[in-house]
């Protein structure tokens, strides 16, 4: 038999580290991290391989530097042309890059000279005609609403107070 001090001290301690065997959860748990981790960093060493494969060259230095650092044949960057993913047609700018430098190998164009675009923006013409009379529109609510406010509705079909 357990004195109530006793009771009470058995009681507060509970909690503890040796009652619920929070010691080897937490080992399991920072040893399931360590693992993640090491697998994360793995699979993020295979990563840059996995996607270049069966690519040009060309493409492959490309994309990587989003530039080509190397000298290559029209031949090469011809078929880096057309053997280019359609993702990296839209999504970089390697398509320009590699399409450039085939130019500037076949002496069509001059190394130094620019590419010729003027500075567009960066919204398409139909979208910014939209927004321009969505905007006009948002403005005419808004003066009506405010002439209504005010109380100067004028022109709806109310009869003018009589004096």
């Amino acid at each position: 038999m357990q004195t109530v001090a006793a009771q009470r001290r058995s009681r507060d301690t509970r909690g503890t580290r040796q009652d619920n065997n929070v010691v080897p959860m937490r080992t399991l748990l920072k040893a399931a991290l360590v693992a993640c981790a090491v697998a994360a960093v793995v699979a993020g060493l295979a990563a840059p391989g996995v996607p270049a494969a069966g690519l040009p060259p060309a493409d492959v230095d490309c994309n990587t530097t989003a530039q080509l650092t190397h000298h290559y044949t029209p031949s090469q960057l011809q078929t880096a042309l057309n053997q280019m993913p359609a993702d990296m047609k839209e999504y970089s700018n390697c398509f320009g890059v590699i399409q450039r430098q085939l130019l500037i190998e076949l002496g069509r164009l001059h190394p130094k000279a620019g590419s010729g675009g003027g500075g567009g923006s960066f919204l398409p013409v139909w979208l910014i005609v939209v927004l321009a009379l969505l905007i006009a529109g948002a403005g005419a609510f808004g003066a009506l609403a405010l002439r209504d406010r005010r109380g100067g509705g004028g022109g709806r079909g109310e009869d003018p107070p009589l004096h």
